[in-house]
This record gives C-alpha cells, sequence and structure tokens, in this order.
C-alpha cells in the first residue's frame, strides 16, 4: 500500500505504533521490552529519564513516534545530551539518501570527546505494491509507510516517486521537530546529495 491520505483511522495508527515497538524490540530487546511491559508514562522521572539516557539518538528518534506525550519526554529530558549534537547531515549511504546525526561523545576511557555518528532513517522510493513488509506511521500528519531496510540496518520511507515531495518534506519536518534550532541552537542541518538537494534546500532555510 502506498503513502496513504491523512484521514486514515486512529486504530490503524495506533496498531502501526505498537508494530513499530515490536518491530524494534528485536533489535533493542533490554530497552524495548522494559518499554512494552511496562507504562512508561507510570514511573518515576529519574528512572524514565535514564533508561532515556541509555538509548542511542537513533533509538530516541523512531521512539518518538509512540506518542506526542513520548516525544515531548524525550525532548524534556535529553536537553543537555542533545547538546552534543551539531549536525543533522541528508547524505548518501549505499547509493541511497538517508538522513544521520553528528555528534561528540566520551572515548571508551572517558577522557577526550570524540566525533561519532547514527545514520536516523533511509528513503527508497522505488516502491511496489507488492511489498508486504511494511508498517506504517504518522510523520507530521501524514501516514507513510516504512520498513526495515534490505540495505542497511536502520528503518526507510517506502514511496511512490509521485509522493516524494511530501514524504521528504515530512521527514524533514519531523527531524526538525526533535532535534531543530527550537531544541539545539547550535544545531546545522547540511546536505550532501545530488538528487532531492533542492526540495531540502528550501525545506532548510524555509524558502
Amino acid at each position: 500500500m502506498h503513502v496513504s491520505s491523512q484521514n486514515r483511522k486512529v486504530s490503524e495508527s495506533q496498531k502501526s505504533r505498537h508494530t513499530l515497538v515490536i518491530i524494534l524490540s528485536t533489535d533493542y530487546v533490554s530497552l524495548f521490552h522494559v518499554i512494552r511491559t511496562m507504562k512508561l508514562s507510570k514511573i518515576p522521572y529519574l528512572v524514565q529519564k535514564e533508561i532515556l539516557d541509555n538509548m542511542k539518538y537513533s533509538d530516541l528518534f523512531w521512539l518518538s513516534f509512540v506518542s506526542e506525550n513520548m516525544k515531548t519526554l524525550i525532548k524534556s529530558s535529553q536537553v543537555k545530551r542533545f547538546r552534543n549534537i551539531g549536525r543533522v547531515v541528508y547524505e548518501s549511504f549505499c547509493d541511497k539518501p538517508i538522513a544521520s546525526i553528528h555528534f561528540m561523545t566520551k572515548n571508551k576511557q572517558g577522557t577526550e570527546d570524540v566525533p561519532k555518528k547514527e545514520n536516523i532513517i533511509g528513503v527508497f522510493c522505488d516502491y511496489k505494491e507488492s511489498e508486504d513488509d511494511c508498517f506504517q506511521l504518522n510523520v507530521s500528519g501524514k501516514v507513510i509507510d516504512f520498513r526495515l531496510s534490505h540495505y542497511y540496518s536502520f528503518p526507510e520511507a517506502c514511496f511512490h516517486r509521485h509522493d516524494k515531495e511530501y514524504v521528504i518534506e515530512s521527514i524533514h519536518m519531523i527531524l526538525w521537530s526533535i532535534f531543530g534550532k527550537q531544541n539545539i541552537p547550535s544545531i546545522s542541518f547540511q546536505i550532501f546529495l545530488t538528487y532531492h538537494c533542492g526540495l531540502l534546500f528550501r525545506l532548510k532555510t524555509g524558502r
């Protein structure tokens, strides 16, 4: 099924969020098992923060889709940590466009800061109706299909070419809502792609 209209039933959206947690929990069993077996919002804040502090940035990004309350909790509890993020970069990985986060972290000895990056999301626009390995998420008000990539170890958006513009716009808006300047004043969004660059530049600059 291709990208759907905004008026998709609420029950389907709820199902997609549950599916997301189950899919990701196959790779991050310990952390997502906690989230699946208890209501994170019901436990003390310090415990919530400890759980989120031990998740990768990419995990936090995908977890933010569970609900608006979860997104708010992530942003409020990770303010200090998010200051280590310097850039969100649109780049190519295995000849596919992706978004990645570049940040500073301590080395294994904990003695100095070192640069590191995490790939967050991929984009795959040669989508076929017969593909049945997708799950759906509400991204900036639009229901978009995702799947676990055949090429890399993080999910990718699946869509038809004629849906490219508003899918990329929706992905940019959700990245901005979590990692944008309103949360991280010093962050920059950079583009290192030969495709989609015109659209991404307009989104990045607000033009």
